[in-house]
C-alpha cells in the first residue's frame, strides 16, 4: 500500500512536528547514529539490545521468578469438601441469595409501613393544662381606691380523638 520511502518521510515529519511544539525529537539525540527501520517485519524482529540511543530505564532490575498460578477453582478450598443432596444444595442457594434477602427486607419494610399507616385509626388522648394571671383595670367607680384587680385561672381540658375507618369519620370527645 504505502513504500518504504512514504513511510520514513512520513517518520521524519512526525519527529520533527514533534521538536517544533517544543516537545522534543521523538528519539533521544546521542552521539551513535540511529538505525530507522522501514518494514513492520524489521522492527517486529528488533532485539531491545539492539536498539542504540535508547537509554535503560532501570539497568540493575530483574524481574522476581515466579511459578505458574495454581489451577484451582478461585474462593474453593479443595482440602473441605462435603457432599449435599439437592435438597441442601437449594436450601443454601436460597438463605445466601442477596436478592432474596433484600425482597424479605422489603416485605419487611412494607409491613412495617403498613402498621404506622394503620396507627392513624388508633384512638390518641389529648390534654392540655395551662395558668393564666391577667390584671384587669378597675373600671367600677364604686370602688375608687382599687386601680386594677388580678384574674388567676387554672385551665384543663382532656379528650380523645379517633378516626373511625368504617364510617369515615372523626370521634372526639
Amino acid at each position: 500500500m504505502f513504500s518504504r520511502s512514504y513511510i520514513s518521510i512520513l517518520i521524519a515529519l512526525l519527529v520533527g512536528c514533534g521538536s517544533a511544539f517544543g516537545q522534543g525529537p521523538a528519539i533521544a539525540a546521542s552521539p551513535t547514529p540511529v538505525t530507522v527501520y522501514h518494514a513492520v517485519a524489521d522492527v517486529q524482529n528488533v532485539r531491545p539490545e539492539d536498539l542504540k540511543g535508547v537509554p535503560a530505564v532501570a539497568p540493575n532490575y530483574k524481574a522476581p521468578v515466579r511459578g505458574l498460578p495454581e489451577l484451582g477453582r478461585v474462593g474453593v478450598n479443595m482440602t473441605d469438601q462435603r457432599s449435599l443432596t439437592l435438597q441442601d444444595a437449594v436450601t443454601m442457594a436460597l438463605e445466601n441469595n442477596k436478592d432474596i434477602e433484600v425482597t424479605r427486607q422489603g416485605k419487611r419494610i412494607a409491613q412495617f409501613d403498613l402498621k404506622s399507616a394503620r396507627g392513624v385509626y388508633e384512638p390518641r388522648f389529648v390534654g392540655q393544662t395551662y395558668y393564666e394571671k391577667a390584671p384587669i383595670p378597675n373600671t367600677s367607680f364604686f370602688n375608687p381606691g382599687v386601680t386594677q384587680y388580678t384574674n388567676d385561672n387554672i385551665y384543663f381540658t382532656a379528650g380523645v380523638n379517633a378516626y373511625v375507618p368504617q364510617f369515615g369519620t372523626v370521634f372526639n370527645v
